[in-house]
């Protein structure tokens, strides 16, 4: 039991270290679908969001799409 209780701490104890790191700082989100390359046209983001808001009403899970230009 007490090993046990021990290795429950040491994951607690690293999971708060690596939450606690910085997170990778993103813009501000435009709405369901933030295309911030260009790559839809109005129409397919207003479609996307459509059903990614159907979806989460069926479901109450949401599903954000994110598009970035590649970098490196």
């Amino acid at each position: 039991m007490a090993k046990q209780l021990t290795m429950l701490m040491v994951l607690i104890s690293f999971s708060i270290g690596v939450l606690g790191q910085p997170a990778t700082s993103f813009p501000a989100m435009k709405g369901v679908v933030s295309d911030y390359a260009g790559r839809l046209d109005e129409a397919q983001i207003k479609e996307l969001s459509g059903l990614l808001k159907d979806y989460e009403r069926q479901t109450t899970r949401q599903i954000p799409v994110i598009i970035l230009e590649p970098t490196g």
